[in-house]
């Protein structure tokens, strides 16, 4: 379990280069793109968009076996940094889990597809740059508190920038509705 700390910001997608140029001159190593499928659930006796939490099944790569499945908290939102308490594991077989969570009565309620790039520090900072099918461009700055996340925010550039606290989720639902 953790408590996660972020900011997510909108960009041009223009901007991304930029930005994985200035995390890895402040010692961030980033990673190659790479494409994740996230399906999100509906729980069968509670409703998430009331409770603010999620159940998010995450595949990495178009043949992937191996997924995460996340449990998200409410939100707590404070000048724009959003932090809540988050739980992932890692499960082998993302097709199982699919089958188990549908017969538990989880029901597959919406799907995000993104080309994402992971830079990290050695601090456990990180820095993701995003590319979300259907929504646009955005860099998440993730840390272990609100003023460590605001001064890499500074650093990258960031400051001022439209600061987004919806989930790639619920932007997408309202695409659909």
């Amino acid at each position: 379990m953790a408590l996660e700390v972020e900011v997510k910001v909108r960009v041009d997608c223009g901007m991304l280069d930029a930005v994985k140029r200035r995390a890895e001159s402040l010692g961030f190593k980033c990673g190659t793109p790479s494409l994740e499928t996230d399906t999100y659930y509906s729980h069968p006796c509670r409703d998430f968009l009331e409770s603010d939490e999620a159940l998010r099944l995450r595949i990495a790569g178009p043949e992937a076996k191996e997924a995460k499945i996340t449990y998200k908290g409410p939100r707590r939102v404070e000048s724009g940094v959003k932090s809540r308490e988050e739980i992932e594991v890692t499960v082998h077989d993302a097709q199982a889990m699919d089958v188990i969570l549908e017969r538990l009565g989880f029901r597959r309620v919406v799907e995000v597809r993104k080309e994402r790039v992971y830079c990290r520090s050695d601090t456990g900072a990180s820095v993701t740059l995003d590319k979300v099918e259907r929504l646009g461009c955005f860099v998440e700055v993730e840390a272990g508190s609100r003023g460590e996340v605001e001064r890499l925010l500074g650093r990258l550039g960031l400051e001022g920038m439209e600061r987004v606290v919806r989930t790639y989720a619920e932007m997408m639902l309202d695409l659909t509705r």
